[in-house]
């Protein structure tokens, strides 16, 4: 199948950047746009995110990959515009990257809730392939595989969470997710300071951010 059809087809269905690759490996086509944008996440949504600066927020799917997010969760808990696309994923990272699991204070509590949630939202993916290939490169952790083999469900929800930033120290942050639809999964993460102290350093992190300060 050509390249320009699958373009087509991914453009059509609206997919994210992983399952966008993933169409092309599976028609054995190079992709002529390899890490373009989410087309399921509009401007108005972008407009959002950069609006609830300085605040963190993203949009993710039920998979967990991040399809768009603002400046300050950028840089939360490591620089993902340094990442390629198809590391974009929340458990990916927790796993696999130093520097994002070294900032999530709870990780060992973090973890097991997403894995269960990853397995919860599963039961309504089992046969798609952009599942099964995100399930097979976490099973490559040993970690995961533990902790996947325990069958434990969770449903979503909101909660404080804790991160050790690199550049400001300890947030507390209340964590919201709201669903965006029409995709199924998708939804908008937030994140606001449970305390003034949280509060100031989130401040502090938007401006090194939006002033490109350097480490």
């Amino acid at each position: 199948m050509s390249a320009q059809v699958l373009d087509a087809i991914a453009r059509a269905l609206q997919l994210d950047p992983n399952e966008r690759a993933h169409l092309f490996v599976l028609g054995g086509a190079a992709d002529p746009a390899p890490g373009k944008d989410c087309t399921g996440v509009t401007e108005g949504v972008r407009a959002m995110l950069r609006q609830l600066e300085p605040f963190p927020a993203s949009v993710q799917n039920a998979r967990y990959d991040i399809l768009a997010y603002n400046r300050t969760y950028g840089q939360l808990l490591c620089d993902l515009d340094a990442l390629p696309y198809e590391e974009r994923n929340c458990m990916w990272l927790a796993f696999n990257n130093a520097e994002w699991a070294a900032a999530l204070v709870d990780r060992d509590e973090a973890v097991r809730a997403m894995a269960a949630k990853f397995r919860a939202a599963m039961a309504e993916h089992i046969a798609e392939p952009a599942w099964k290939h995100l399930l097979g490169r976490l099973k490559q952790s040993a970690e995961f595989r533990e902790i996947w083999e325990r069958h434990e469900v969770l449903q979503a929800g909101n909660r404080t969470k804790r991160f050790r930033s690199r550049r400001v120290g300890l947030l507390h942050l209340e964590h919201t997710a709201l669903w965006a639809g029409p995709r199924a999964g998708t939804r908008m993460i937030t994140y606001v300071p449970a305390d003034p102290e949280s509060a100031e350093r989130l401040h502090r992190l938007h401006a090194l951010v939006a002033g490109g300060a350097a480490d």
